[in-house]
C-alpha cells in the first residue's frame, strides 16, 4: 500500500494577476473627494470627464484611468492609488491602457469616451487592434546602434498623427556614435513636423531635453 498523493495546489485562473486579488475601493456614497482630486488631474481629468461620469448610471462608481491591461483585468490608476478591477467584453468592451474607465465594486462599469485610439492591422486576424486611447505624444523609439528606418518611422508617426497625438523620435545610444546631432539632424529633415531628439541614458545626454519636451502629456512608446 503506497503513501497517500499529496493534493495538488489549486492554480490561479486565466486572466488571474501576480499580486494577487484587487484591493477593496471605497464604499459607496463615499465622499466625492475620495474619488477625484490633484492625483487624477494629474492624469488629465477635468471637468468634461466629471460630466461623462455625472451622466452614467453607476452608484458608487469610482473614476480612474487604466495604466495597464491583462486579459480578464486591468490596473486602474484612481486618486487613492493604482487598483485591479475585473473586465468584462460583453459589458464593456475591452479597455486599453489611457482609457478612462468607471469602477464598481472592483469591476469596470463603464469605458468613458475615447478621444483618439491608436491602432494597428490586428496580428491574429483581420481588422484592427485598439492598442491605446486618449494620448497627447507617441514616442517612436529608434537605437543608433543600427541603421535608422526611415519607412519605420514614417508608419509610426502616421499611426500616431491618426491617434491624434504629436509624434516624438526619439534616437537612443546616442553615445555609441561619434556624431549623434549630425544624426538627428538628417532624420529630422526626413521627417518635417515631427520632434526628434538623440538620448543616451548611459551618459544622461539629451535626457533633459525630452522631459521638458514632454511636460505633462499623456505618452506611450
Amino acid at each position: 500500500m503506497g503513501l497517500p498523493r499529496r493534493p495538488r495546489r489549486a492554480r490561479p485562473g486565466r486572466g488571474h494577476l501576480a499580486h494577487g486579488p484587487p484591493r477593496p475601493g471605497p464604499p459607496p456614497g463615499a465622499d466625492a473627494a475620495l474619488s477625484t482630486g490633484p492625483a487624477l488631474e494629474a492624469l488629465g481629468w477635468d471637468e468634461s470627464r466629471r460630466a461623462e461620469v455625472d451622466a452614467i448610471d453607476a452608484p458608487g462608481g469610482i473614476p480612474g484611468r487604466v495604466v495597464r491591461q491583462d486579459r480578464g483585468w486591468v490596473q486602474v490608476a484612481r486618486a487613492d492609488g493604482v487598483h485591479a478591477a475585473r473586465t468584462r467584453a460583453d459589458r464593456v468592451g475591452t479597455p486599453v491602457v489611457g482609457d478612462w474607465v468607471v469602477v464598481v465594486d472592483d469591476e469596470v462599469a463603464a469605458v468613458l469616451e475615447r478621444r483618439g485610439v491608436l491602432r494597428r492591422a490586428d496580428p491574429v486576424g483581420e481588422g484592427e487592434q485598439v492598442l491605446a486611447a486618449n494620448l497627447d505624444r507617441v514616442l517612436v523609439v529608434a537605437g543608433l546602434d543600427r541603421p535608422v528606418k526611415a519607412g519605420r518611422i514614417q508608419r509610426a508617426a502616421a499611426q500616431a498623427w491618426d491617434a491624434g497625438a504629436e509624434p516624438t523620435v526619439v534616437l537612443t545610444k546616442a553615445d555609441l556614435v561619434p556624431d549623434a546631432e549630425s544624426i538627428r539632424a538628417a532624420v529630422a529633415a526626413e521627417h518635417p513636423g515631427t520632434d526628434v531628439v538623440a538620448v543616451s541614458s548611459r551618459t544622461g545626454e539629451g535626457i533633459d531635453g525630452l522631459a521638458r519636451a514632454l511636460g505633462g502629456d499623456t505618452v506611450v512608446l
